[in-house]
């Protein structure tokens, strides 16, 4: 009989992740995760029923996704590594070199770290100015110039305090038996969990598409300092190499590190290269609350603060309901995988969209993650699959999005209800101090 070695081995060795030209540095754990759809986006019902071309190693959407990441991650990595390297040194990424790798990794952050300093109030001010000019949140300037949401921005290591751990991550508590409970009491308690659990499974399988979304979204902002090489050499020069460097080495470590890595950074805040949560002041104000370790690490967790404020309109209406999912659904550990399917996702979305649809990305986003829970998992397989029928999705909804902006003011601040009801700077549905996102 094989042992539980050997069939993991086994496992692997048939495992769709294709790393094309690449060395494999995927960790056991995501290999076998990814490979039996185990892992916490496994069999979404957002995701497209995929059927694999012929030859395909990928044998199922999540694989496609995640050799899709993989590949430019790598492609990403061994162009900045030999960026760094005189012309005679360059070569392609060998399986020996991971060692280096995230030495050349973590170097790269502690030299950055080093170079920023002396300008970190300035370069929060980059970072700011920076999300704003991308396509996909240049809408949210002007609610952020009004004073509808605040930022607070710094560079240095994330804060996870208020940041969740799986059950999977956890110590299983003892059940405590209630004492006096009859049998009958017990089947009928276990009833109403059996249904509540019903009415909640659905929504708790869509917010981690959303957080996927997010996560993809925020990622896909990793390299936009680049837009600003100049401004960024005036700092230092060998900023931007770094800078590559250590965000493609933070990509490759979703891939090569367990779990349980995540849950190590929530109480050790030096392996947190960031974070972003979404607090209200004085219960009324919406505030982006992002930290990154390095300039770049920034501009993530700014995209991904501000796609978190955008995305709570995607909660139930209930705010019991509404924490029971975030409760459920949204874990620090489980970020990674976040990071790994969200890329592709978020890519096809903004695809999807064409190249002249960019000041309605936000408006579209808010309208898909507002849809019930079926509408929602159909309209993201349409968009999901591409070809003609993505198409005519994104067409339609931009048709009822531009009708929307035509009729309505507050809907340029990309957040607000698109309902007839009158509007309020606070979530009205939430009482002070009762909001599920605290």
């Amino acid at each position: 009989m094989a042992s539980k070695a050997q069939n993991l081995v086994g496992h692997i060795l048939e495992a769709g992740i294709d790393p094309g030209n690449y060395p494999d540095w995927i960790h056991p754990e995501k290999h076998q995760k990814i490979g039996d759809r185990s892992h916490p986006l496994g069999n979404n019902p957002a995701f497209p029923n995929w059927t694999p071309p012929e030859g395909a190693k990928s044998r199922h959407w999540e694989e496609l996704l995640a050799s899709e990441q993989y590949q430019a991650t790598l492609q990403r990595l061994n162009d900045f590594i030999n960026r760094s390297k005189p012309q005679g040194q360059q070569r392609p990424l060998r399986k020996q070199d991971f060692g280096s790798i995230m030495q050349a990794m973590m170097g790269a952050v502690m030299q950055a770290i080093q170079m920023e300093r002396p300008h970190n109030n300035r370069l929060v001010k980059m970072a700011i100015d920076l999300i704003f000019e991308q396509p996909e949140f240049s809408k949210l300037k002007e609610p952020y110039q009004n004073g509808e949401f605040k930022i607070d921005a710094k560079l240095g290591p994330g804060e996870l305090g208020n940041a969740a751990l799986s059950p999977n991550a956890q110590e299983e508590p003892e059940e405590e038996e209630e004492e006096g409970e009859e049998p009958n009491e017990e089947v009928e308690r276990e009833a109403q969990a059996a249904d509540a659990l019903a009415d909640i499974t659905p929504e708790i399988a869509k917010r981690k598409v959303i957080n996927a979304l997010i996560h993809g979204g925020a990622v896909s902002k990793n390299y936009a300092y680049q837009l600003i090489n100049t401004d960024l050499a005036a700092i230092n020069p060998g900023l931007t190499t770094l800078y590559g460097i250590a965000m493609a080495g933070s990509e490759l470590g979703y891939f090569a590190t367990p779990d349980s890595m995540a849950a190590m950074a929530k109480d050790s805040p030096d392996l947190a290269g960031g974070s972003s949560e979404v607090e209200f002041e004085d219960g009324n104000v919406p505030v982006v609350k992002a930290r990154g370790l390095i300039f770049p690490m920034l501009i993530q967790e700014l995209a991904k603060g501000l796609l978190e404020l955008v995305s709570y309109e995607g909660l139930p209406s209930d705010p019991k309901m509404a924490q029971e999912v975030i409760d459920k659904s949204d874990f620090v550990d489980e970020e990674s995988w976040a990071m790994i399917m969200g890329r592709g996702l978020w890519t096809r979305f903004v695809s999807a969209l064409g190249g002249d649809q960019d000041e309605i990305t936000m408006h579209l986003y808010n309208k898909i993650v507002q849809m019930p829970v079926e509408q929602f998992n159909r309209t993201m397989q349409a968009i999901q699959s591409g070809g003609p029928e993505s198409l005519a999705t994104i067409k339609r909804l931009a048709q009822e999005i531009r009708v929307d902006m035509e009729t309505q003011d507050r809907a340029e601040s990309g957040f607000q209800s698109s309902s007839d009801e009158p509007e309020s700077d606070a979530p009205p549905e939430y009482p002070e101090g009762q909001e599920p996102w605290r």
